[in-house]
């Protein structure tokens, strides 16, 4: 999808990524993460403070990652042994390496996630964005970020995967709606392309020292800027 910025957004879908016995027994172990506990409520910062949600999730990935997003930090768990040959599968379909994977538990029918973009900084620019679905199927729905128009909706059935590549986080929110039929679960795994921890902060204590040499740049007799 083009759209008047120059920008393009693209979306793909796989509906049998995963197959039969295989799908099952990726499902299994995901509701083994959940019985555990290792799989947690969600409680993402909101205008009214922080709100439980329907969703349960949990992060896996390498050392040295982590994923922050509204207003709460994944950190990484070490990688599950049953995980790693399907990381090893995306990367080489997407020449990309993943970092990080997000486990999310839809757990009934009403379990869903309104419309957002994935534009966290702790993920790389413009890298792509994979997520597997497995349980219950359920609608993903894709809606212009400016406009709020629906411009797509795709049925994730278990055992699909989808991608979101080039400028999608820019041009469109995605959203999980609510189950019409199955009531559930479902789980979703989603893998990342993360920027190291230690970057980040390199990153930041670089902004922070540019933005303080501009500051000073500008105090003069009649222009002291912002020193005290």
């Amino acid at each position: 999808m083009k759209f008047a910025n120059g920008k393009t957004a693209k979306v793909q879908h796989w509906r049998n990524f995963i197959l039969g016995e295989d799908a099952k027994l990726f499902f299994t172990k995901c509701q083994s993460l959940s019985k555990s506990k290792i799989l947690q409520s969600e409680y993402p910062v909101t205008p009214n403070g922080r709100k439980k949600t329907l969703r349960k999730s949990a992060g896996f990935g390498d050392k040295d990652f982590e994923h922050a997003y509204n207003g709460m930090i994944q950190k990484s768990r070490p990688w599950p042994p049953w995980l790693l040959p399907i990381r090893k599968r995306l990367e080489r379909m997407f020449s990309q390496k993943f970092e990080f994977a997000l486990i999310n538990e839809y757990s009934a029918k009403d379990a869903a996630i309104g419309p957002h973009a994935d534009d966290e900084k702790t993920i790389v620019s413009r890298s792509i964005i994979v997520s597997i679905s497995l349980g219950a199927t359920r609608t993903l729905q894709l809606t212009d970020k400016d406009f709020g128009k629906v411009l797509r909706s795709i049925t994730l059935h278990s055992g699909s995967l989808y991608s979101m590549e080039l400028d999608t986080q820019d041009c469109l929110k995605h959203a999980i709606l609510p189950g019409e039929q199955e009531e559930g679960p479902r789980y979703s795994i989603t893998f990342r392309h993360i920027i190291p921890i230690h970057k980040r902060k390199l990153l930041q204590t670089e902004q922070r020292r540019s933005k303080k040499n501009k500051d000073l740049s500008g105090a003069g007799p009649g222009n002291p800027g912002r020193r005290k």
